[in-house]
């Protein structure tokens, strides 16, 4: 089977009430988005689809930021979406299991620097 789900952002400083950036996270909770994407993640797993988590991060020095960006260019001064702490760890109700593929990204993309694409060509061959 070629097919792949990708589930994107539950991380803390996103998805967690106790995040840096939780400007979504009420809406997370409200749509009990967490829920779903488990129940989509379990899904594609009985299917043998690729399941990709992609978060959103940067190193501790936020080289990669865009600093021009409307929604991370404020992160580097917040301490948020750092790669080096648990704020882009994925929320802990988020059922991440050891075969799923973890990405991260320095962008909105999740194809912009990261190895979706070759992730993606690769699981039709591998599956």
């Amino acid at each position: 089977m070629n097919k792949a789900l990708l589930v994107i952002d539950f991380i803390n400083d996103i998805a967690h009430p106790d995040g840096r950036i939780a400007t979504t996270a009420d809406h997370v909770m409200e749509q009990n988005a967490i829920a779903h994407a488990n129940e989509a993640m379990a899904y594609a797993r009985a299917h043998d689809w690729l399941v990709v988590l992609i978060k959103v991060g940067f190193d501790s020095r936020y080289q990669l930021q865009p600093k021009g960006s409307p929604m991370f260019g404020r992160a580097h001064q917040l301490g948020a979406l750092s790669l080096c702490d648990s704020g882009t760890d994925f929320h802990a109700d988020l059922d991440v299991q050891p075969g799923d593929l973890v990405l991260a990204k320095p962008r909105v993309s999740p194809f912009y620097g990261t190895a979706l694409e070759p992730a993606l060509r690769g699981s039709v061959a591998l599956r």
